[in-house]
């Protein structure tokens, strides 16, 4: 069974709204990566060489943590 549309019916188009929007993100240094965080065992300041970042060392306790 199929309905029947009259003449004078039209089917309104949907108005759709689309917003562009531009994310500027500042750019970030990388020089000044978390080269310092805090020992887990004595809470002393561990160090990461600016060379190598695969890993921190403590000076106090000699721990080292590897990323």
């Amino acid at each position: 069974m199929t309905k029947k549309r009259g003449s004078g019916q039209q089917l309104e188009k949907p108005q759709l709204d689309f917003k562009v929007t531009e994310t500027i993100h500042a750019e970030t240094d990388n020089s000044e990566l978390d080269t310092e965080i805090e020992c887990p065992l004595c809470q002393s300041v561990m160090t990461s060489s600016a060379y190598d970042l695969s890993y921190y060392g403590c000076d106090e306790c000699n721990f080292c943590l590897y990323r």
